[in-house]
């Protein structure tokens, strides 16, 4: 008598992602993943900074970013106007 055949894994298809194109200017909304100030000019043009996405960025029905994806971006401009400083960031893609 022959050996009964071992079950063979059914294959698992790749999600469909043909329809699920991340248009340029999408917003995508981030957190960043340290502090940030300007207070005693800590903040500096050119320093680097880690983020990540707050929410998965889904299309389609696909999700084309998780959510906790790492970015960084960059200090382009830094204003210190006492209480009221501010920075332009500049996010890589």
């Amino acid at each position: 008598m022959a050996a009964p055949a071992a079950p063979v894994a059914a294959p698992i298809a790749a999600p469909a992602t043909a329809n699920a194109v991340l248009r340029a200017g999408t917003p995508i909304t981030l957190r960043l993943m340290e502090e940030i100030t300007t207070k005693g000019k800590a903040a500096r043009v050119g320093q680097r900074i880690r983020m990540g996405v707050a929410a998965p960025v889904v299309v389609n029905s696909v999700t084309v970013i998780p959510a906790g994806s790492p970015t960084e971006a960059e200090i382009t401009s830094v204003r210190n106007k006492g209480m009221w400083g501010g920075l332009d960031l500049i996010v890589d893609p």
